[in-house]
């Protein structure tokens, strides 16, 4: 059905795709496949977009529910400051010079650094426990 089927297809209406995919899909995909995608709009089916590496999994549709929260539960287990930490350096850092990209991710991961859970994750691991974070 059309749910495994991915593509940006307001060109074909004349229409410019506003909203970021003109802004995204280029630094997403291969540059020439995300211009394909843009000036054609046409569809691709999910093992394509899958081979592309557009999405990370392709499940069955009763399976995409719970194949996320796996995904969500994984990542909550981890420690807060350092996801959302990361989450904001990869997205600063897109598209910067690399020496200032370093100087943005040593800033955004020093306060990780001097965390109480900085010092609580190292330690369950040593200690071969689940760790027990609390987001300072």
């Amino acid at each position: 059905g059309l749910m495994d089927r991915f593509g940006v297809q307001e060109v074909q209406r004349a229409l410019f795709p506003a909203g970021g995919s003109s802004v995204r899909l280029p630094v997403q995909l291969p540059y020439a496949v995300a211009m394909e995608w843009l000036l054609t709009g046409e569809l691709v089916d999910a093992a394509r977009a899958y081979e592309l590496g557009f999405v990370n999994r392709v499940v069955e549709p009763d399976q995409v529910v719970p194949e996320a929260m796996t995904i969500a539960e994984r990542i909550a287990a981890n420690g807060p400051l350092a996801v959302r930490a990361i989450k904001r350096s990869a997205k600063a850092c897109l598209g910067l010079p690399e020496r200032q990209a370093m100087d943005v991710e040593l800033e955004m991961s020093a306060p990780v650094f001097r965390s109480q859970d900085a010092v609580e994750g190292p330690k369950a691991f040593m200690e071969k426990r689940a760790p027990s974070y609390t987001g300072r």
